[in-house]
């Protein structure tokens, strides 16, 4: 019998081909962009982006991306594997080496895609529902629902 993961990854990779709509991809996604610091408090800009594992397997990130609403300057992520149920942060860094150079809006999305550039999930926000010193993200992690939220970089979130 296959496993979940396998099942999605075959399940993906089936819909690319196919040329199906992104929307399908990311219903079969495990990883999710799931919090957000758009705004951060004080003079030091410490954006970042916050991927969970909802599966029940790891997950090689190896390649894939993190973009903006804009599709400016993608960050690759190098060789990282996602446990299971695990958080990882990905952190705005302004010469790009170990994060992401583009600034998080007011009002943006931040995307995750595969190493096939896919997309395969996204997190949007509008104006006023990332403010300054709080987070925006998926209550119960990885579900549908979102809000406002005390942030809680690479740990589950919290209200």
């Amino acid at each position: 019998m296959r496993s979940k993961s396998a099942i999605c990854a075959l399940l993906g990779a089936a819909l690319s081909l196919c040329g199906c709509a992104d929307k399908d991809v990311l219903a079969a996604s495990v990883v999710v962009v799931n919090e957000v610091v758009a705004k951060s408090p004080g003079t030091t800009k410490r954006d970042w982006i916050e991927l969970y594992n909802k599966g029940d397997e790891d997950v090689v990130l190896d390649g894939w991306s993190v973009r903006d609403s804009k599709d400016r300057t993608p960050f690759v992520i190098g060789s990282l594997t996602l446990k299971a149920g695990g958080f990882v942060a990905i952190v705005y860094d302004a010469t790009g080496v170990n994060g992401f150079v583009f600034g998080l809006g007011d009002a943006d999305s931040a995307r995750l895609f595969d190493d096939k550039q896919q997309l395969v999930s996204e997190l949007s926000w509008a104006i006023g529902q990332a403010p300054e010193g709080k987070s925006w993200g998926r209550l119960p992690d990885g579900s549908e629902t979102t809000k406002t939220l005390t942030p809680t970089e690479a740990a589950p979130n919290a209200e």
